[in-house]
């Protein structure tokens, strides 16, 4: 059996209240750094939520409410006529609404599907070539035979990281349990004002937003159990982060042999703040460069290096080199619905380049050990899976 959607059908939420009149959204450096990619966040719900009575009327009411408040989200991208760049017109364009229906249960399609949540945070979205016709972020809610339930975002990384998409979901989660916006931790609105960047020399040209790559790209996830992480942090001498850098770093450069990287790109967050005046792209990237063999070095001089020696980067594009993003801080179980957490939460990046980009997630409640969720060349997959259980014992079911 094939894991499909059907049913499929379209709506749009748009604010509850109207935004004041020609408000704007500047964009800052960083913000068209990342116009490029999309973050795609996907909740699953087991069938005890489903006993709740909550429909899809009222996350959409929820929603309306929310984009009150984050009205940048439901804007348009526009360009200014005296130099072209492009930013947000707070025009109350909305957010899309995909409603959809699984023939599988939620654990059938995890394991079909190696755990890559594309289709379930719909898979198609992306910025152009009618910029000032698309939506910012798509919403994708998912019914599975079991009984079970999926909320999924596409959220366009131009608004904000994947720590302001994880504020953003867990203030839905709030409005939806307090049904009313004054008993919810949002003390502002979004500030409209240009934040310092260091990123320079930003294209500005075109209008589809989305990457070409020269090879195929796969998404897939691996559990990384708390056993293997207690080995893999031993062996490295570092913290769970670091050690998983060095050792996926070390596998890679081992499969790709004279091609191994040679370069790395570390992104960081500080911690994950629950304020709407907090969000944007403010992660801090660096990047570690070394100039000997890595397949045969030792992951806790790799370790060290990522823990220590990194220098600072002006640039950024997931997978311009082969990139770790540390996400154990983003608090993907604060999106509580009615007393029920996500069985499993699961974010992944799209539109990086070639080299690919590794997410490091925390894992389920109660689940000390992590989840890793990477985007790769397909022809590398396997190659990686086979050395990370030969060497690791990670992903032996």
């Amino acid at each position: 059996m094939e894991a499909k959607l059907s049913n499929i059908r379209l709506s749009t939420v748009v604010p509850g209240q109207m935004t004041v009149e020609n408000t704007v959204h500047h964009l800052t450096n960083t913000d068209l750094a990342m116009k490029h990619h999309y973050i795609k966040a996907v909740y699953f719900f087991n069938n005890e939520f489903a006993e709740l009575g909550l429909i899809i009327s009222d996350l959409k009411t929820a929603m309306s409410h929310l984009l009150s408040r984050y009205f940048t989200v439901a804007g348009r991208i526009r360009r200014r006529p005296e130099d072209n760049r492009p930013f947000i017109k707070c025009n109350d364009g909305g957010v899309r609404v995909v409603e959809a229906e699984s023939n599988t249960s939620i654990d059938e399609w995890v394991e079909m599907k190696h755990s890559d949540v594309s289709e379930l945070a719909y898979r198609d979205h992306v910025l152009g070539p009618d910029l000032q016709f698309s939506p910012l972020l798509f919403l994708q809610f998912t019914k599975f035979k079991c009984g079970g339930f999926s909320v999924g975002l596409n959220w366009s990384h131009v608004i904000g990281d994947a720590f302001s998409t994880s504020t953003f979901v867990n203030m839905w989660a709030q409005i939806v349990n307090c049904k009313t916006l004054s008993h919810i931790s949002i003390s502002t609105k979004l500030q409209i004002s240009e934040r310092p960047s260091t990123f320079q020399n930003i294209d500005l040209v075109g209008n589809h937003w989305f990457n070409v790559n020269n090879t195929k790209m796969v998404t897939f996830s691996l559990h990384i159990s708390s056993k293997n992480l207690d080995q893999i942090t031993s062996k490295a001498n570092a913290k769970p982060f670091q050690a998983l850098c060095a050792t996926i770093w070390k596998s890679l450069a081992k499969i790709r042999a004279q091609l191994e990287p040679k370069t790395v790109t570390i992104c960081t967050y500080g911690s994950q703040k629950n304020e709407i005046k907090s969000q944007g792209n403010n992660q801090r990237v660096s990047k570690v460069v070394v100039d000997f063999t890595v397949s045969e070095a030792s992951v806790i001089d790799l370790a060290e290096l990522i823990t220590v020696k990194q220098n600072n980067s002006d640039a950024m594009f997931y997978g311009e080199t082969l990139t770790f993003v540390n996400l154990e801080e983003a608090k993907l179980y604060g999106f509580e619905l009615k007393g029920h957490k996500p069985v499993l939460a699961n974010y992944a990046m799209t539109g990086v380049g070639d080299e690919g980009v590794a997410l490091v997630l925390q894992g389920p409640e109660n689940y000390r050990g992590r989840l890793l969720t990477m985007t790769l060349p397909s022809d590398q997959v396997v190659a990686l899976k086979n050395e990370l259980i030969k060497e690791w014992n990670i992903g032996r079911d």
